[in-house]
């Protein structure tokens, strides 16, 4: 992994969080991960199949700094296969944040993920 300076815009922390998704306006059950890292722009988690560039996840998860499940849209912008067949590293980039939301996040990033 690198371990030089980090140029993103929202730079990435190590976080593991569970994250439910599945394909956004589809029907049908969540599947269920966790994250690997965060940011205020996007996350990587890991799924159970791959995902083309440009799909969005409708993903529910649970952060400390908001008492109730929080519903995100984020594009696909990657998925990269780690176990063969089975485990994906998904990487996406949220869309439609709501802005109170985005601040609270880079704060709760800032204090606590560092």
């Amino acid at each position: 992994m690198y371990e030089g300076m980090n140029k993103r815009k929202y730079p990435r922390q190590k976080a593991g969080y569970f994250v439910s998704y599945r394909v956004k306006d589809k029907k049908g059950v969540y599947d269920i991960s966790r994250t690997k890292n965060l940011s205020q722009g996007g996350m990587l988690i890991t799924t159970g199949k791959k995902f083309e560039k440009g799909i969005q996840l409708e993903m529910m998860m649970n952060f400390p700094l908001i008492r109730q499940r929080i519903k995100i849209t984020g594009v696909v912008l990657s998925s990269r296969e780690v176990v063969k067949d089975s485990i994906y590293e998904t990487r996406l980039r949220y869309v439609g944040l709501n802005e109170s939301f985005f601040k609270k996040l880079g704060q709760f990033i800032d204090e606590n993920l560092k």
